[in-house]
């Protein structure tokens, strides 16, 4: 066997007559993370189930908090319906369910603190088991805000110069918002802002910064930095505070002819992205005249640098060539070199992609069904390969709990001794007439779950203990 990026469950039956049930079942499709703008009349989240016990009576509920959503404390303006949805497979397979949550503006009315987690819960008839999915979190956007920018700046022409926008509370994740600068005159305190347009001069980049490769009399102006958030029935803008911008003129400025060398915004560095992911990669220069952009990429064991075919469809230059958007990423995607020239200087910069595959099955855990006999075992296996990390997080839950370390070779429950990446249950110390065990392993992109169920009917003979083994080597 292979011992590299593998992940295996292993149970041991020993002295025990019994019918065991190994059930791998999880949901395919989890809640999604929506933001609220406070307009909403309803938002729907979905789930999905997927088992190989087909014929258990699966059901699936929608929980918060512990409880199931018809349970909760009773908030004004905020109604729930749960649905089954038609999953397009005549197998029973699949299990889809539905949630529709109806607002009335009396909710947002309650302060900007309005962030609820909601997950799937998957019970059967045959042995009421359950299963769990990841949690689809529901934020309100009054939670997130500009804290700590200034109020006026100064500049010279012909400088460079960066506008930084200030720390912002709860920023989400870059699928969800971008940064973007509004400008308005400086004498028109009254005037409305627009949007600040990137040029080969100017760049907005991905962390929020506005940069002037260099500044002209004409950058005298206020401006203010905003957040654009991708809410669940459109966009919605977060403003900072206005920065006044004032221009000031110097013996020693750069007019007509002056020459400044050009200068890399950005340093080398490394990035890691996933096989048939997207990557966003930003290249800004300063310098006069204002320096022009391009991209090369080095393929891995090529002998040199090849320039972008931008007729490609996986390569989308925008922003004048500072943003380069890489589609369908492989593994021959090592280097790219963005290059900035103007007519007296050159510069620089080089991204190094480490490309790895998406944490995956090596082979999708199967159900087993079976009577053991005295000192039987059955193994239920979860290998799995690549993900963004070399030793993904692996955890464990038995009956939906998590089971917590308090120490080495010591968990939360008596019955349960974690060592390494083993969980060893004492079989007298727990009912096992149901219980499910489930294996979660997740790196920062991707988190795969295998659950076993087992019903023991016997009685236990005599001491027995169940050794459940998840590692990743």
């Amino acid at each position: 066997m292979n011992k590299s990026s593998k992940a295996h469950l292993y149970v041991t039956l020993s002295a025990i007559l019994a019918a065991v049930v190994n059930g791998s079942t999880y949901f395919a499709i989890n809640p999604k993370n929506y933001y609220l703008n406070g307009n909403e009349g309803k938002i729907v989240l979905t789930c999905q189930l997927q088992t190989d016990l087909v014929g258990y009576g699966w059901s699936i509920q929608w929980m918060s908090e512990n409880q199931n959503v018809h349970q909760l404390p009773s908030l004004p303006g905020l109604k729930f319906k749960v649905s089954s949805i038609d999953t397009g497979n005549n197998s029973s397979n699949m299990i889809g369910s539905s949630l529709t949550m109806n607002f009335k503006p009396t909710i947002f009315s309650m302060g900007p603190r309005i962030s609820i987690d909601f997950y799937c819960s998957a019970v059967n008839t045959r042995n009421s088991m359950s299963v769990y999915s990841l949690p689809g979190k529901i934020t309100y956007i009054g939670n997130i805000r500009f804290i700590d920018n200034s109020h006026s700046e100064n500049s010279i022409i012909g400088h460079t110069f960066t506008l930084r926008r200030g720390t912002v509370i709860e920023i989400p994740p870059q699928d969800k918002a971008v940064f973007v600068w509004q400008a308005a005159p400086a004498n028109s305190p009254s005037s409305e802002f627009s949007d600040v347009e990137n040029s080969p001069r100017i760049i907005t980049t991905l962390n929020g910064r506005l940069v002037f490769s260099h500044i002209i009399r004409e950058d005298a102006k206020r401006y203010r930095p905003v957040i654009r958030v991708r809410t669940y029935n459109g966009t919605h803008d977060i403003f900072g505070n206005p920065i006044t911008l004032t221009v000031t003129d110097s013996s020693n400025n750069c007019r007509n002819n002056c020459k400044v060398k050009v200068k890399m915004i950005n340093m080398n560095k490394t990035l890691t992205a996933l096989v048939n992911s997207s990557l966003i990669l930003q290249c800004g220069a300063t310098g006069i005249p204002t320096p022009q952009i391009n991209w090369c990429l080095w393929p891995r064991l090529a002998p040199s640098c090849l320039p972008l075919d931008f007729n490609e469809q996986r390569f989308i230059p925008s922003e004048f060539n500072q943003r380069l958007t890489v589609q369908q990423i492989n593994q021959n995607d090592h280097l790219f070199i963005c290059y900035a020239a103007n007519t007296h200087s050159f510069a620089r910069t080089v991204f190094r992609i480490d490309v790895k595959d998406k944490l995956h099955w090596i082979e999708e855990p199967k159900s087993l069904l079976s009577v053991s006999k005295l000192s039987d075992s059955r193994m239920f296996t979860c290998p799995t390969a690549g993900g963004m990390v070399q030793l993904p997080d692996i955890r464990w839950y038995s009956n939906g709990e998590a089971i917590d370390m308090q120490g080495p070779g010591f968990s939360s429950h008596p019955a349960y001794n974690i060592q390494n990446s083993n969980l060893i249950i004492n079989i007298t110390a727990i009912d096992l007439s149901a219980i499910s065990v489930r294996c979660e392993v997740s790196d920062s992109t991707t988190t795969l779950t295998a659950t076993t169920f087992m019903q023991l009917k016997s009685k236990i003979i005599d001491n027995a203990i169940i050794s459940l083994n998840c590692c990743h080597f």
